[in-house]
């Protein structure tokens, strides 16, 4: 009797001891799933990152000077101020986009640092009377670092009427600094003189 209560004993000990497949393989699926939510949070947290840092590269654009009234045929400017400061010393890529009624006079803007930003100043001829200013993006080419988007608001061009006497030219400034007229027949006459003008359309002078 003593053997067979031994033996009992010690086969309910081996039950006991012995790996279950139906505990083990209970178990397993939720370690998976526990270094499942474990790799699935780590990948939130690494995306996250890299994705705050690309929507925010610290290069912020925003107009300084657009014009309320235009003209067809002026030459106006359009200033944009950077920020921050420092960026002046890297080259500055502008993407210029939906323009209506106006191309673009000079396409290297003039640039202008001072404390508070860097400025730089564009300028357009309008064409047309119904005009659209473009739509401008920065991007820092050493970092690749690309600003906000500024959008361009819509402007009126009013058409001159102007004397028969009107050369053609519209200008802040326009004054002949030297001039020497050589007879050419009995009734005519010809011209050359130097003028300086500030933001002028030279090429479209007539007489």
């Amino acid at each position: 009797m003593k053997k067979i209560l031994i033996l009992l004993f010690l086969l309910v000990q081996a039950a006991i001891s012995e790996p279950s497949m139906f505990t083990d393989q209970a178990a397993a699926p939720q370690e998976t799933q526990a270094s499942q939510n474990s790799d699935s949070e780590s990948d939130t947290n690494v995306n996250s990152l890299f994705g705050n840092a690309a929507q925010s590269s610290g290069v912020t654009l925003e107009h300084s000077n657009t014009p309320s009234h235009l003209y067809i045929g002026e030459i106006f400017p359009i200033t944009i101020k950077l920020t921050p400061v420092d960026i002046a010393s890297g080259n500055i890529e502008y993407s210029l986009q939906n323009e209506e009624g106006i191309r673009v006079f000079s396409p290297t803007p003039r640039r202008v640092v001072k404390a508070d930003g860097v400025y730089d100043t564009f300028y357009f001829l309008a064409q047309s009377n119904n005009v659209r200013l473009p739509d401008i993006t920065a991007t820092v080419t050493s970092t690749g670092a690309q600003s906000n988007s500024v959008d361009g608001p819509a402007l009126l061009a009013s058409t001159l009427t102007p004397p028969a006497t009107f050369a053609n030219v519209l200008a802040d400034s326009f004054k002949v600094i030297d001039y020497k007229t050589t007879a050419y027949n009995q009734e005519s006459y010809i011209v050359v003189f130097t003028a300086k003008a500030r933001r002028c359309n030279i090429g479209t002078f007539s007489l």
